[in-house]
């Protein structure tokens, strides 16, 4: 049954690996549609504060009451041939495509201009908003990018056990990347011509797109992963220190116990209380995590029959039969036989 069950959750894995890509692109396109319901939902002014730079929660230059005033919304749908906007950007695109047709109809609606005076704003300013406007898709693609590149890292780490290759790949990245900035693009060329060699149709703007869009999201989404990684290795390593304090207690607290025995055999029947210097809880969990191994898991059976016997008011144990002292031998024996737990106690 286990082995199935093995069988089936390693076939899982493969099809995933193969699924990445598809699933990262789903994760791309549902991050950028929650952006912005979730900005929608909070408060549409977020993305006014965006694009203005925190000046304004609401759009100053083309709005219902700004048109209700001066007509410059239907007058800019008439002149640009439009019946109706979905997307605020389209507009905005149609503004930008020639600044200098727009200007003139802008500044043909004397009421807007007037508006725009009483402001303290003028057209350029109109359409600096519209350029932010226009990277706004583009601002949460990035954002999405860098999620979906942090969250494929993190599953090929956690369940591919692909830690080394994430950092070998964000060297190789941060490198190239970096090297074409230092060198003003030089190494992007050489890189491009070379690639030339083997398939003649990749073009260097190609390669600027991808430096300029999504390779910032990998850099930052592995340097996200390393910084993370650094904390959890910390961690870990405090609780392995730890944890071997633990073991080394326990190995020589009964190894002791084990040893007055020995060389105490006519005494010891009158020893009726043993004191266990240990965290019990820490080993039984360090033996429960680790009993796919013969020997955590003998020990961990010894363990159990150990601190099952009677204690007393004062969480002593009460000695009162040999099973005590043949379960000690035997946890010394595994211990000593296992070499992970031999560094663990010497």
């Amino acid at each position: 049954m286990k082995k199935v069950l093995y069988n089936i959750i390693h076939g899982l894995k493969i099809l995933n690996a193969f699924l990445m890509p598809l699933i990262a692109i789903g994760l791309v396109i549902y991050l950028y549609s929650f952006t912005y319901s979730t900005i929608n939902f909070i408060d549409s002014g977020i993305f006014n504060l965006y694009a203005t730079h925190g000046k304004y929660d609401y759009n100053p230059f083309l709005s219902q009451e700004i048109d209700e005033k001066t007509k410059i919304y239907s007058t800019l749908l008439s002149n640009f041939e439009i019946t109706k906007v979905n997307r605020i950007q389209d507009l905005y695109e149609k503004i930008l495509e020639d600044k200098e047709f727009s200007r003139n109809i802008l500044e043909g609606n004397k009421e807007y201009t007037n508006y725009l005076k009483g402001m303290g704003l003028d057209i350029n300013e109109l359409f600096y908003y519209g350029e932010r406007i226009m990277k706004l898709d583009e601002s949460i693609l990035n954002g999405a990018y860098y999620f979906m590149a942090l969250s494929v890292i993190i599953i090929y780490a956690l369940f591919y056990k692909f830690r080394l290759g994430i950092y070998i790949s964000g060297a190789v990245i941060y490198l190239l990347s970096n090297l074409s900035n230092f060198t003003n693009q030089l190494s992007s060329y050489f890189i491009v011509t070379i690639m030339n060699k083997i398939d003649n149709n990749i073009e260097i703007s190609s390669l600027d797109n991808l430096r300029d869009s999504f390779f910032p999201a990998i850099k930052e989404a592995i340097l996200t992963y390393i910084i993370l990684d650094v904390i959890f290795e910390s961690i870990n390593s405090k609780k392995q220190v730890d944890l071997n304090h633990e073991m080394k207690k326990f190995y020589y607290s009964i190894y002791n116990i084990v040893d007055y025995y020995d060389h105490n055999k006519h005494n010891f029947d009158n020893v009726k209380f043993v004191k266990l210097h240990i965290s019990i809880n820490k080993i039984k969990k360090f033996l429960v995590k680790n009993r796919s191994d013969d020997y955590c898991r003998k020990i961990l059976e010894c363990v159990e029959t150990v601190v099952n016997i009677k204690k007393d008011e004062r969480n002593l144990i009460i000695v009162d039969n040999e099973l005590f002292i043949d379960k000690l031998r035997e946890i010394i024996d595994y211990i000593n036989r296992s070499s992970e737990l031999t560094r663990m106690v010497y």
